[in-house]
């Protein structure tokens, strides 16, 4: 008898979205447009390319969006998205361009998100770094765990 209470307790819950003290179960979706500025990759080459790197903090871990290899005449728009299974909560969305030695990734040039990739210290230089806030005011009051999506546009210069 206890478990039919808890389970018509827990189903009641989940049918009113009231499930912060279950888990989180709700889909959350975030898609950023980073621009790099055509002047930043101007030090770039294939022995010494650009990686430009995207994260949300501990909602993502961090993506590798594009290897750049070579210097651009105009600015390069990447798109990054991301569905998972988790709570919209305001967080720090942060994209970089990192200069590396070409022996010390094993990813070729161009564009292709690659999940969880982290860099060693060595030998990187940023060459840039900008930041964004991405569902603002979300995680707070009576519930909160919340679905949600957000789009940001961040400019590496």
């Amino acid at each position: 008898m206890k478990k039919l209470v808890l389970f018509l307790i827990e189903s009641v819950f989940l049918m009113l979205g009231i499930n912060s003290m279950y888990g989180c179960e709700h889909e959350i979706t975030i898609t950023a447009k980073v621009t790099v500025d055509a002047e930043l990759t101007q030090a770039l080459s294939e022995a010494q390319p650009g990686i430009v790197t995207i994260t949300a903090g501990p909602m993502t871990g961090i993506d590798w969006i594009a290897v750049i290899c070579e210097p651009s005449e105009e600015d390069i728009e990447l798109f990054w998205h991301r569905n998972k299974f988790g709570c919209a909560e305001e967080a720090t969305l942060t994209a970089k361009l990192l200069q590396v030695n070409a022996e010390d990734i094993q990813t070729p040039c161009g564009i292709e998100t690659k999940y969880g990739e982290n860099l060693s210290e060595e030998n990187i230089t940023e060459l840039a770094r900008a930041s964004k806030t991405i569902f603002a005011g979300k995680g707070e009051g009576l519930i909160k765990c919340k679905s949600g999506s957000d789009f940001v546009e961040i400019i590496l210069q």
